[in-house]
């Protein structure tokens, strides 16, 4: 036993000389006669309480289980979130690109049809060929020819007139407001050739994507004519070589004659999340105009596709997954057969959608063809 230290008499456990009471057994040690009876009690091993209910070994607690299942949650809103705001993005950047490229289209369409009917050569700035200008012709909505739509600012710039007062050249660049509405530049002039940039301005040296005419289906961009100036029907005029009073002439015989135009043909690159279209015009003296062909979709787990022919009106509300009136639409498949008779006369797009598609690209062999009848003298 160490100095200053004994035993209790109750326990044996070693306690101070000094000590009144056992810490071990809770005893007093005071003498008989000047302490009361106590009654020995075992020490208290219980821990503090809080008020709220210990938990038992081997039992879950209620709380706990709802907060793991909170935290589960909240993590897989956070992993949804951070796929589901990026795809987001890329989808309204390729909406605002699609939109950017039809806009340059339809102005170098309307610009033909703008100099023919006014006589002056190209419009003069993007408000004349809308309702806002003094010269408003009302082919372009106005939104377009204020010069900012879906994302996508328009530069539109006419050259100098000729001595008739005439416009024979003009310059329109597309550009996004900002890198979350758009990373490709368009630059387009009055040879109507369609050019892009990503990331910087494009300008006349930079590469081709298509190239249109209204009359002529898509050509390759080698095929485009040399000069810009608006285009007007040339006639073949009668003269009399005798240099006699001309007769008057005889009635000339009227026939039908079935024209030929293709659409498309070749092999179609789609990639994911994206859409691939043609324009194609039904002339105004066009009577039975039918679009017939097929396709044939190959790539990613389903090599399927969906094929669309409608307005650009249309289009747009059909690319951007609103309801749209369509002369045709395959559906999801794989291959498909083209056939749409009766189309009244206007501009058409012939669309091949992969917006369904995440990772995979699609390869669209495609053969499509537009035929009409008019009637031409003998």
């Amino acid at each position: 036993m160490e100095p200053g230290y004994k035993a209790c008499p109750y326990c044996a456990e070693p306690i101070r000389e000094a000590a009144t009471i056992c810490r071990y057994c809770n005893r007093s040690l005071a003498p008989l006669g000047s302490r009361p009876p106590t009654v020995a009690s075992a020490p208290d091993t219980s821990e503090p309480t809080t008020g709220r209910p210990v938990p038992q070994p081997g039992k879950l607690n209620p709380r706990s289980i709802l907060r793991y299942i909170i935290g589960c949650l909240a993590i897989l809103i956070l992993i949804i979130v951070a796929i589901a705001i990026p795809r987001l993005l890329r989808s309204r950047i390729a909406a605002n690109e699609f939109s950017a490229v039809s806009s340059l289209r339809t102005i170098n369409i309307v610009e033909v049809a703008y100099a023919s009917t006014f006589n002056k050569g190209y419009s003069p700035d993007l408000a004349s060929l809308g309702g806002t200008g003094g010269n408003a012709a009302g082919l372009i909505d106005n939104v377009l020819a204020g010069g900012t739509k879906n994302g996508y600012v328009y530069t539109y710039q006419a050259g100098g007139p000729d001595n008739d007062g005439h416009v024979n050249w003009y310059t329109l660049r597309a550009d996004p407001v900002s890198p979350e509405t758009g990373t490709n530049h368009y630059f387009t002039d009055a040879t109507r050739v369609i050019r892009v940039d990503e990331g910087k301005p494009a300008d006349r040296s930079s590469p081709p994507i298509q190239v249109e005419y209204p009359d002529r289906s898509v050509l390759a961009p080698d095929s485009a004519p040399p000069s810009g100036q608006p285009t007007t029907p040339q006639t073949d005029s009668q003269t009399d070589s005798s240099g006699s009073q001309p007769q008057a002439p005889s009635p000339t015989p009227v026939v039908p004659v079935t024209k030929f135009s293709p659409i498309v043909s070749g092999n179609v690159v789609v990639p994911p999340q994206r859409i691939q279209y043609f324009k194609f015009v039904v002339p105004q003296v066009a009577q039975n105009a039918k679009v017939k062909g097929s396709f044939h979709a190959f790539g990613g787990a389903g090599n399927d596709i969906e094929a669309a022919i409608m307005t650009p009106f249309e289009f747009e509300n059909w690319s951007n997954g609103h309801e749209a009136h369509v002369y045709y639409n395959s559906g999801k498949i794989t291959n498909g057969q083209i056939e749409v008779d009766g189309l009244p006369p206007g501009l058409y797009i012939l669309a091949f959608s992969n917006r369904f598609a995440l990772v995979s690209r699609k390869e669209v062999t495609v053969q499509v063809s537009l035929s009409y009848t008019v009637f031409e003298t003998q």
